[in-house]
This record gives C-alpha cells, structure tokens and sequence, in this order.
C-alpha cells in the first residue's frame, strides 16, 4: 500500500470537519467532531505543533478528547491545560492512540 494511501485527502477532511482552519503553529489542521481516543504507547509526548516541541506526556491508558487533526492524518490536536497555567493546542502522534469509548477516570480533555 502506497504511503498516499495512508493519508486523508482534502475531501475526505471535509467531509468529518465541514473546513479548514490553522490551528496551532506550523499546523494547517482542520477541527473534527471531537472524539476519545486512549494512548497505547508507554509514555506519549504531546507537542507544541506537529514534530515540535514536547509540552507533556501521557502515559499508556490515558484517554484524551481530541476535535482536530493534520491535513496528513497523522497528528491529533487537542486543548491542554498548558504547563505554565493557563490552556493551549497540544498535538499527539495518531499512530500511538486508539479511539475508545468515554471515560470514567484517567481522562483529558
């Protein structure tokens, strides 16, 4: 299977996010209907934008609600409750999570 098939195409982004809006520095992402999604990696590292700089990690079981996601598919945004206070969009590697049902405990989001 080609890498391109792998990769959701602008018709398909629309089709779940109704448009295309910058969100988060270096990241054309496009909001998506926000859905659960649980870390299957020991330890996750939520960035700044794609690729960038680490803000945090998740441990493996930690449940996050994401509502955005790379052009490519293959980062999921979310709102974070930034380490310096406050809130901001981390992002998260979708190849490390799965979607999952609501949480009860060990949630963000």
């Amino acid at each position: 299977m080609s890498e391109n098939m792998n990769k959701m195409t602008d018709d398909m982004l629309e089709k779940v996010s109704g448009g295309v809006s910058n969100l988060g520095k270096g990241s054309a992402a496009r909001t998506i209907t926000p859905m659960w999604v649980e870390v299957t990696a020991n330890e996750l590292n939520c960035r700044e934008y794609p690729n960038g700089p680490i803000l945090m990690q998740y441990k493996k079981g930690t449940k996050l609600l994401v509502d955005r996601m790379s052009k490519d598919g293959e980062w999921y945004g979310m709102e974070i409750n930034a380490p310096g206070g406050g809130t901001r969009v981390g992002y998260v590697n979708a190849s490390y999570v799965v979607p999952c049902n609501a949480p009860g405990s060990n949630a963000v989001g």
